[in-house]
């Protein structure tokens, strides 16, 4: 699994597909403790997300949700 805010890899996961799979952080400029913080808050969407066999890509954001 990957978690990355870089944009080449939630490209490469609708190119390539699954695997590997890819969590996208959709959080600008956001500091460390922000991204902290967002992956403690998503921790159960991110579990969902690995028991996903097929789903190549989750995408976190800090603003609203997005799948």
């Amino acid at each position: 699994m990957i978690v990355s805010k870089d944009t080449d890899f939630r490209e490469r996961s609708y190119v390539e597909g699954f695997p590997p799979k890819i969590i996208w952080l959709d959080v600008g400029n956001a500091g460390t403790t922000a991204i902290a913080e967002l992956l403690r808050r998503e921790r159960q969407r991110i579990e969902h997300f690995k028991k996903q066999e097929e789903t190549s890509l989750l995408i976190l954001s800090l603003g609203a949700i997005a799948i």
